[in-house]
């Protein structure tokens, strides 16, 4: 008979060496005993009132024969079943029947559209003259052609050369006032850069 100290409850043994052994685990403070079959007995479960896990499970053993296959009764048929309210999907379309008796049979599927025709050759046959009729037409649209006389094309160009001189007239009077404006610049680089394009617009301008 020998007392054995352990540490945790994972190194108890499955089995004992010894009937009287007594193995004590520090980590649960259980007491176990090495009985008659060598298994383990939970003396402090046992001793407190709690049934459960009294002896330590012993290692499983090794697996038995497999049984023979049972006989099985054949089962009553039930009852029948109601008629489904679910349609079904829709069957495929049957072949064409032939005709008994010179019955009539259904209307065939309508035919492929017909292919156009050549065309036909020019007449040869002059129709009948027109009658002249007496009835005026309506009256077209104006046209869209414009014929200009020399007196108008030269006043024309008179009002465009005119235009063309006030409107340089003042293109150079913006460019003077630019020129002015520039003028009254303190920064001299920023002064010498506007001025030279100003000199360079005006010279492009005459």
């Amino acid at each position: 008979m020998a007392l054995l100290c352990l540490n945790k409850l994972s190194q108890l043994p499955s089995r004992g060496k010894s009937v009287g052994d007594v193995y004590h685990v520090t980590a649960d403070k259980s007491t176990w005993l090495v009985v008659a079959d060598f298994s383990l007995l939970n003396l402090t479960d046992l001793l407190s009132g709690a049934t459960p896990h009294v002896r330590c499970v012993g290692p499983a053993g090794e697996p038995g024969p497999p049984g023979r296959d049972g006989i099985g009764i054949n089962g009553r048929d039930g009852a029948p079943g109601h008629d489904s309210n679910i349609p079904g999907p829709p069957g495929e379309r049957g072949r064409d029947g032939q005709s008994i008796c010179g019955a009539t049979g259904s209307r065939g599927e309508p035919g492929r559209a017909g292919r156009d025709g050549k065309n036909g050759a020019d007449s040869i046959v002059p129709g009948p003259a027109g009658k002249d009729s007496q009835v005026p037409g309506p009256k077209g649209e104006r046209g869209d052609v414009c014929i200009v006389g020399e007196g108008e094309l030269q006043d024309a160009l008179k009002a465009a050369r005119q235009a063309l001189i006030v409107q340089k007239a003042k293109w150079l009077a913006a460019i003077q006032d630019a020129h002015a404006e520039n003028a009254q610049r303190r920064h001299r680089g920023l002064k010498a850069a506007v001025d030279t394009a100003l000199r360079t617009v005006e010279h492009n301008a005459q």
